[in-house]
């Protein structure tokens, strides 16, 4: 499976998460992942997942990793001064 086949999994959840914000995304070379940015009135949010986590599983199995892992949570607790980087283990606080 392609990443970018699974990047709409990803932008749906933080839809969910967030429904009246705008969504922002880019592939991060430099990174090897792909970037998400959610505006919000704190500022933006951004996430990074990583090409090994959208490649590896179904768009189904990815849905349910990033409610069990609550990745909506996770951001909101990083706060806009934070990345929260998605992996195949897990989800990780990062300093942008």
């Amino acid at each position: 499976m392609r990443a970018d086949d699974n990047v709409p999994v990803v932008t749906n959840y933080l839809r969910h998460y967030s429904p009246k914000t705008d969504i922002m995304d880019a592939y991060e070379q430099d990174r090897h992942s792909h970037g998400f940015g959610v505006k919000t009135d704190a500022g933006v949010l951004l996430v990074s997942a990583s090409v090994e986590f959208l490649t590896d599983a179904s768009a189904s199995s990815l849905a349910a990793l990033l409610e069990k892992w609550d990745l909506g949570g996770a951001m909101t607790a990083a706060g806009p001064s934070k990345r929260i980087i998605v992996t195949r283990e897990g989800l990780q606080v990062a300093t942008r």
